[in-house]
């Protein structure tokens, strides 16, 4: 599987932008609803996105039915939020990634 890039940018000034591997092991469901990963390493941090700013990926993700990898951030308000990059399931050869929708993360409740 070659690697899949994905081009980032943000409408609104982003804090402590990380891109981070999840520790998938890990893993568990609380009460039936919330899936919890905890973050495993961080591939890299930048201290702040601006609006004119891109971010270019270039990575080998694992094809698997659970995201290994996430972006972590802090929005304009002062919230952690985090994304996961998941496979879409579409199936075949060359498995597409999705970014999924920002969620609130704290270390307590991931």
């Amino acid at each position: 599987i070659p690697p899949t890039p994905f081009i980032l940018w943000t409408d609104t000034a982003l804090r402590d932008f990380k891109v981070v591997t999840l520790d998938v092991a890990e893993h568990y469901w609380e009460n039936d609803e919330h899936l919890i990963i905890h973050t495993d390493e961080v591939l890299f941090e930048i201290d702040e996105l601006q609006p004119t700013d891109l971010v270019v990926l270039h990575l080998y993700f694992p094809h698997y039915l659970l995201p290994h990898e996430a972006i972590l951030y802090t929005d304009e308000n002062g919230v952690q939020m985090r994304m996961f990059i998941h496979e879409s399931m579409r199936g075949g050869c060359y498995p597409l990634f999705i970014l999924g929708e920002p969620h609130e993360y704290s270390e307590i409740f991931p």
